[in-house]
């Protein structure tokens, strides 16, 4: 059996976003939300809803060296703010998120061997804060809309790291 998530930031658009997460959890699912810094967390904290996941950084980029330090400097506040919501999981969009959901940078094609080498060498020094807050990340590849990206067969990250072991199988288009 599996557990199905529900994107709190999609659905009941009208209800603030502890509603949203309340009736999430009333239908039976798992809520998700993406830019949890507008959101205040201690108040979704005692909803009954259980987090499957989140956006685990605030700015940054995962696709050139510059915008690396930035990712994980942010990401470390965000696995703070998982940890507040027992919240397991933590994704990475690569370019960012606007506040539709959006692509910030679009990144048109596949993504390169050197884009996941820049990956690779972003978030390998990153893993043992990760995995000391017990948090999963999920590497997301944005490009176009998430509802009409397709799953990409690009190429897939070097596998000499916990990091990059954990991220073969949760890379999405």
């Amino acid at each position: 059996m599996y557990t199905l998530a529900v994107c709190a930031e999609m659905v009941f658009r009208d209800l603030p976003i502890e509603e949203r997460a309340r009736r999430i959890h009333e239908a039976g699912f798992q809520a998700e939300i993406w830019d949890w810094t507008r959101h205040d967390l201690s108040a979704l904290a005692q909803t009954p809803a259980e987090f499957s996941s989140m956006t685990g950084y605030i700015r940054g980029t995962l696709t050139d060296p510059d915008g690396a330090a930035e990712l994980l400097r942010t990401a470390e506040e965000s696995i703070k703010a998982a940890e507040h919501l027992g919240c397991p999981r933590l994704n990475l969009h690569g370019t960012g998120l606007d506040r539709e959901g959006l692509p910030m940078v679009p990144v048109t094609g596949e993504a390169t061997g050197e884009m996941w080498i820049n990956a690779h060498r972003t978030l390998t020094p990153a893993w043992p804060n990760w995995a000391k807050a017990r948090a999963s990340p999920s590497l997301w590849r944005t490009s176009t809309p998430p509802s009409t990206t397709p799953v990409s067969r690009s190429p897939r990250p070097p596998t000499s790291s916990p990091w990059s072991r954990q991220l073969i199988g949760p890379v999405c288009g």
